[in-house]
């Protein structure tokens, strides 16, 4: 009787201890990936989504503003404030759920 009652409270120590652990660590996870994605700059074309990182005259953030810059795919002149613009848009509907 008394083994019985030990087993269980080990089991429960147990499975108490691995929930805890897999909760926090998904929840540092979740921290990490939304923290990496606020960093992430999403320098592309606004009209034609062309990755402009490694075009010339395109600085991170760190270096300044983005210079204008001729998109090569579509042509279109495109500065930082164009993408920031664009991007806001974007997320602005996401959080309104207009997608």
């Amino acid at each position: 009787m008394l083994g019985t009652i030990f087993a269980a409270l080990n089991w429960l120590a147990c499975t108490s201890a691995f929930l805890m652990v897999a909760y926090y660590g998904l929840r540092y996870w979740a921290t990490a990936m939304a923290r990496r994605a606020e960093r992430v700059e999403y320098l592309c074309c606004p009209w034609c989504f062309y990755d402009l990182r490694g075009s010339v005259g395109v600085h991170g953030a760190e270096q300044g503003p983005l210079e204008r810059v001729v998109c090569p795919e579509c042509g279109s002149s495109v500065t930082r404030s164009d993408i920031d613009r664009f991007w806001s848009a974007v997320i602005d509907d996401v959080k309104a759920d207009r997608w």
